[in-house]
């Protein structure tokens, strides 16, 4: 049955009933539209109070084929406008049907509003039908909303679910990528391997050393190439460094700034032994040292 057959026969019927069709509870999308179309060439300077709250991109330039059923299924072909245009302040897209009639596409303009875009046809050679209205959502390749008609003056059908597939125009946008998962943080460094000593070599650990009345500190520390160095202190602030580059056949240098102190350690083992230093001040200082603070890895 065609449809302008369809809608009179469902007119006829509803007048025969004495049913009764109401009318949105608020201004709808199509009165929205009509107003319009009424208010903008009568005042230039018409600026419609209206907040854009949905996005016409993803219709530029889009064919999408729509399908809704009264008693039959109808099937439309909607080709959107290539440019968003401006009525005043308001966006809006040109839509032409596959009969090249022409009509209008808006953005969502209020809260209460269940759907993202209206597509509106002003049908003045239809009879009884006037407007036409398609309200849908759009997700991907796909459109899904409801389809309206208003006949005989202010009156509006219910509204009939509304399905859509796009057919045609650039592909919706691709989907923004997750982010990338954040780098596993790197392993700590390993710990230093302990310095080999040579048989038959009794070598003094790493660490820090004390005298016995712990006024005189050591630092001596080993490296893999067979040196030792090592800093004495009175704990006065003053800090003599010395460098042994062999200590395999036993530790005796002298300091590392040239200034004539000498320093030689001989050990009853690891960890003990008898210090002879000459130091800035002090002169010569002889005294039993111990390791008090091991080095890690030792």
């Amino acid at each position: 049955m065609p449809r302008i057959l369809l809608v009179v026969f469902l007119v006829c019927l509803a007048a025969a009933a004495g049913a009764h069709v109401s009318a949105p509870p608020r201004e709808s999308w199509l009165e929205q539209a009509d107003r319009l179309d009424i208010l903008a060439p009568m005042d230039p300077a018409f600026q419609p109070a209206f907040d854009v709250l949905s996005d016409l991109t993803p219709l530029v330039g889009t064919t999408w084929n729509v399908e809704f059923t009264i008693i039959s299924t109808f099937t439309d072909t909607f080709t959107f406008g290539d440019q968003i245009r401006y009525l005043d302040a308001t966006p809006y897209l040109t839509v032409k049907d596959q009969y090249g009639n022409t009509g209008s596409c808006f953005p969502k303009w209020f809260t209460w509003q269940e759907h993202d875009y209206g597509v509106v046809f002003i049908n003045e050679w239809w009879s009884p039908i006037e407007t036409e209205f398609y309200d849908f959502n759009i997700s991907g390749n796909t459109l899904n909303g409801v389809y309206q008609f208003k006949y005989d003056g202010n009156q509006y059908t219910n509204p009939y679910p509304l399905t859509g597939v796009r057919v045609g125009g650039p592909p919706p946008p691709a989907p923004t990528p997750a982010p990338e998962p954040p780098a596993p943080p790197e392993d700590p460094p390993a710990e230093p391997a302990p310095t080999p000593v040579p048989p038959g070599v009794t070598a003094a650990k790493s660490g820090i050393w004390k005298s016995h009345d712990h006024v005189l500190s050591l630092y001596l520390q080993r490296y893999p190439s067979g040196s030792c160095a090592l800093v004495v202190t009175m704990g006065d602030g003053t800090y003599t460094a010395f460098l042994d580059t062999n200590y395999a056949d036993g530790i005796a240098c002298s300091d590392v700034d040239g200034r004539g102190y000498t320093l030689s350690l001989a050990l009853e083992d690891g960890a003990r032994g008898t210090l002879t230093v000459t130091l800035p001040v002090y002169g010569l200082v002889i005294t039993p040292v111990v390791l008090v603070f091991e080095a890690l890895g030792e």
